[in-house]
């Protein structure tokens, strides 16, 4: 006799903390040195402590917003799930992008609307049944005003969307400091 399980998996898009960090003295960039020569040589969860402290003393501004997890992401989840999936990079969270784009976020989204940027992602971690993505545009990367952001699965495929700070977006100065963190529980 075959029994057949049905389970609910939900996997949600939590929240996305968003944190503008200014700074003009030796210590704001010396700070900003010591993280970019982390980024790679460090644990995830070690560079993700030297964010939040840097963030902590820093930090002008920070917001927390809802985000989406499109059916591409979904359908990705379930490749791997059923052994379709070739490598792990095809299910792997490893890039954050930033744009310019207004849009609202739909489940259809395969990417952001105007893309302008992209990072590697500098701390991944797991707690639990939440997965956190951490990239930080470091004082010098960007300059303007942008209105969405993602996560990209193996650099391609979109794995999360959201708009920053509806409607009028974060303006990130020349010499600002730009960290988003991803956080997915799944449920």
């Amino acid at each position: 006799m075959n029994t057949l399980v049905n389970e609910n998996l939900k996997v949600s898009g939590d929240h996305i903390v968003q944190t503008l960090a200014k700074g003009s003295s030796r210590e704001y960039f010396d700070f900003v040195a010591k993280i970019r020569a982390s980024i790679g040589n460090v644990s995830g969860a070690k560079l993700r402590e030297m964010i939040a402290e840097f963030n902590r003393q820093f930090a002008v501004w920070e917001r927390v917003t809802e985000n989406i997890v499109p059916t591409v992401a979904r359908a990705a989840l379930a490749e791997a799930w059923s052994g379709q999936a070739a490598a792990l990079a095809d299910v792997e969270v490893d890039t954050q992008v930033i744009g310019t784009g207004t849009t609202t976020p739909a489940n259809g989204d395969t990417a952001l609307e105007t893309q302008t940027d992209s990072k590697t992602i500098a701390s991944q971690s797991v707690n639990s049944n939440q997965a956190f993505n951490t990239a930080i545009w470091l004082a010098g990367d960007l300059n303007g005003t942008y209105y969405e952001h993602g996560l990209l699965i193996n650099g391609s495929v979109l794995a999360s969307r959201v708009l920053l700070n509806s409607p009028s977006g974060i303006a990130v100065g020349a010499t600002d400091t730009l960290t988003v963190e991803f956080r997915h529980t799944f449920t």
